[in-house]
């Protein structure tokens, strides 16, 4: 059926080869800028492990578990877009993905915009696939993946 739809579309616009191939290349942009920015951002605002009593951070060194933060005020200060892509980075540093659905619930979590269901008070957590957690902290945001075995 792909192979049939390029001779539709040209039909309704003989450019539209043209048109793909600019925005491709437009995208192929964006995502080199988005790359670069939150390769930026994260090392400023990314915290390693959790917060323990007394001050500080406690880092699992359980095989399989990893986990990382960010302070909601540093969330807040960020437009949408790199809100959006500093939780899917924060992620990808702990060796998972999260889809739009899973970025739009963990941002939920930590009290930017409305999912159903998804009620962004202290406490609060996510189970996400592929062991992936969410954690909503009075002041954090937190990602974490279970070791193997592991139920916490």
């Amino acid at each position: 059926m792909r192979h049939e739809l390029m001779p539709m579309l040209r039909g309704f616009n003989p450019g539209v080869d043209g048109l793909l191939a600019n925005l491709a290349t437009i995208a192929r942009d964006e995502e080199a800028h988005w790359e670069a920015e939150v390769g930026r951002i994260l090392p400023q605002v990314m915290l390693p492990g959790k917060p323990v009593r007394g001050g500080g951070r406690a880092v699992s060194t359980a095989v399989g578990e990893a986990g990382v933060a960010v302070e909601l005020e540093r969330l807040k200060a960020m437009d949408a877009a790199t809100r959006r892509r500093v939780v899917r980075g924060m992620a990808r540093g702990i060796g998972s993905r999260l889809s739009f659905e899973e970025t739009a619930k963990v941002l939920a979590l930590a009290g930017f915009g409305g999912y159903a269901g998804i009620l962004g008070r202290i406490g609060s957590r996510l189970e996400l696939r592929d062991g992936l957690r969410a954690e909503r902290s009075a002041r954090e945001l937190r990602l974490w993946r279970q070791a193997v075995g592991d139920d916490k």
